[in-house]
């Protein structure tokens, strides 16, 4: 990773469009503080999946982790998405420990990303992870490059993936 290089481009991009000319932007500290954040965000796309910590399942009753906030870029504007993830999934032999979720939703959402391989992507790394008997994803969000666009404002939209167990053979 290459600060100085990007803290540069990203000063060449803002001079492009001309938002060097507003006495408001310091484009010169702005490069750099960009690329510093930027680089920061990203850090996890080098790091190992998290592991989900799992314990013996007490019963095959219905576990819902809901409204798991997240933040995010989009991989065709590289703009904010953000919003909620719901997990919902019904143990076989374990459950897992609750924090597992949290930063595997973390690791998967701090790269540019399409709101639909997000979904999937944690769908399918809990079902590896956990081995339920299905899981559930649904991802709720606000996409900022509709937005920005004025495509409207405060949409919503909503993804889904799901994961079965049953019938399979094992």
């Amino acid at each position: 990773m290459n600060l100085q290089r990007a803290a540069q481009a990203y000063r060449a991009f803002l001079s492009a469009l001309g938002v060097d000319k507003d006495p408001n932007v310091d484009v010169e500290e702005s490069g750099l503080r960009v690329a510093q954040l930027m680089a920061k965000w990203i850090a996890t796309r080098d790091a190992k999946l998290p592991k989900l910590s799992l314990m013996p399942a007490p019963n095959r009753d219905v576990v819902t982790l809901d409204k798991l906030p997240f933040y995010s870029f989009c991989g065709h504007h590289f703009v904010p998405f953000f919003g909620t993830v719901s997990i919902t999934y019904v143990p076989r032999a374990h459950i897992a420990g609750l924090g597992g979720f949290v930063r595997i939703i973390d690791y998967f959402s701090r790269r540019p990303q399409f709101q639909e391989n997000l979904t999937a992507q944690i769908a399918d790394a809990i079902d590896e992870a956990l081995a339920p008997e299905s899981v559930r994803v649904v991802v709720t969000a606000r996409q900022m490059c509709l937005e920005l666009q004025g495509h409207g404002h405060g949409i919503e939209i909503t993804t889904q993936a799901l994961r079965e167990r049953r019938g399979r053979c094992e």
